[in-house]
């Protein structure tokens, strides 16, 4: 029960996403980006999560940031502060590369707990098909 709920609920936010996507596109926006928020990667390797490569490929639309979801957020919030000013914070930097990026910075995204390199990328590669 709690897993077709939750698929629901899934189905239910990218239905949402990808009807505000074509929103976008018939307006005067024609290329929206997306910012994923509140990423978990230890829930995403598990496969409790979508990971970022799913999200973007049944979306079809370009990443513009990935935001991971740590304690920063809310220990930073509780001392009335925004998370971008500590250095510690993987959500902080996160919202800078974003934010670079809007500003026109050509910088990659950063996926909080992907492996970089040739061999994690073919691993990648061929999980997805």
């Amino acid at each position: 029960m709690k897993d077709s709920r939750a698929a629901h609920c899934i189905q239910g936010v990218f239905c949402q996403t990808d009807r505000i996507i074509g929103l976008l596109e018939s307006s005067e926006i024609k290329s929206p980006q997306l910012i994923i928020n509140k990423l978990r990667p230890e829930m995403a390797r598990k496969g409790k999560m979508m990971d970022v490569d799913d999200i973007v490929d049944l979306l079809s639309i370009e990443l513009l940031g990935v935001v991971p979801d740590d304690e920063y957020v809310i220990t930073q919030a509780n001392k009335g502060e925004p998370v971008i000013s500590n250095r510690k914070a993987p959500s902080g930097k996160a919202y800078m590369e974003t934010a670079k990026r809007l500003l026109g910075e050509d910088i990659e995204v950063t996926i909080p707990g992907r492996e970089k390199g040739f061999f994690a990328a073919l691993k990648r590669l061929f999980k997805r098909k």
